[in-house]
């Protein structure tokens, strides 16, 4: 699936230089009005229901909706046709620290059990496999 999304984003970036068109790409995104929610949001919410029994050992960056929609406007008025701009905070934390500040607001206990990072790899490995079955575009 990767490689279908980075010739999906190359695609869309060389039709976006011929036109006025400027990416803004937003890292793990959070905030008080993701009201769609998000993908982020989306895990958040998981989280929160306990749909997630294990985490791995990784570093996630992270942006506020409001440093996005910032980000947003600036792009707007100052941003070059044709350009990506990435958006994350200074800070970035472990899944194990986000999962202990939601634990910390809400009171409902995160994931406890940690998982190698050579698991989400293998299944990774899985999943590009059973996805090479199939056409790009349907």
């Amino acid at each position: 699936m990767k490689k279908y999304t980075t010739v999906l984003i190359k695609i869309l970036l060389y039709y976006a230089k011929l036109s006025n068109v400027t990416a803004i790409n937003p890292s793990f995104l959070y905030g008080v009005r993701d009201s769609r929610p998000t993908p982020s949001g989306e895990m958040i919410i998981k989280i929160l229901n306990r749909v997630y029994p294990c985490y791995f050992d990784a570093t996630v960056c992270v942006s506020s909706l409001d440093m996005t929609v910032s980000a947003h406007l600036k792009a707007m008025e100052k941003g070059a046709s044709g350009e990506r701009y990435i958006v994350t905070q200074k800070e970035s934390y472990t899944l194990k620290e986000i999962f202990d500040m939601l634990e910390d607001i809400s009171g409902i206990p995160g994931p406890r059990i940690k998982l190698p990072i050579e698991a989400l790899y293998g299944v990774s490995v899985l999943n590009e496999l059973a996805l090479a079955h199939l056409p790009l575009f349907a």
